[in-house]
Parts: C-alpha cells; sequence; structure tokens
C-alpha cells in the first residue's frame, strides 16, 4: 500500500474533485451509502460534513435528483428511487 503520505494528497485529491464536480460526487457518494437499499439515513448536513462541501450545494443538488426523479427525501432519509438512472450518470454501469 502507498505510504500515509500518498493516502492523505488521494484524499485532498478527490476532495478537489467533489468541489469542481460536485453532481457527480454526490451522486458517488449517494450510491455508496445505500450499500444496495433504497433508503439512506443521512442529512444534508451530514452529506457536507463528508464531501467538504456546503449544505447549500448539497441541498441544491438533491433538490434537483429529486426534481428529476432519481430520489425522494424525507426528514434524515433520502429513497433511491431511480436507481438505475442515477448509476449510469455516476458511471456505475453495473
Amino acid at each position: 500500500p502507498p505510504p500515509p503520505l500518498f493516502q492523505a494528497e488521494d484524499g485532498i485529491r478527490d476532495r478537489v474533485s467533489c468541489l469542481v464536480g460536485s453532481e457527480m460526487c454526490i451522486r458517488d457518494r449517494l450510491i455508496e451509502l445505500s450499500g444496495g437499499k433504497e433508503v439512506i439515513a443521512t442529512t444534508h448536513q451530514k452529506l457536507s460534513v463528508e464531501l467538504g462541501t456546503a449544505r447549500e450545494v448539497i441541498s441544491r443538488q438533491l433538490q434537483e435528483f429529486q426534481r428529476r426523479g432519481w430520489i425522494e427525501q424525507s426528514r434524515g432519509a433520502v429513497s433511491l428511487v431511480n436507481r438505475t438512472a442515477l448509476e449510469n450518470l455516476a458511471g456505475h454501469n453495473s
């Protein structure tokens, strides 16, 4: 495995990528958190901390995902309504 310094650099690089392409990063994180399940127990605030971005960015993007029919939101949870569309656009072709 790479030394810890390189692992830290990879983490920073991932964060910068998330800031540049937040839509893709949020989709990837939702798919990862779902673990194959439909409902994810999370909040906008928790996602923002995990992804190193503002809660408002998360809220705006999740609202767009909901508008597209990919997810539904409720207090403390996100439901993946159209996982296939989300996975295809996130580049997770299974």
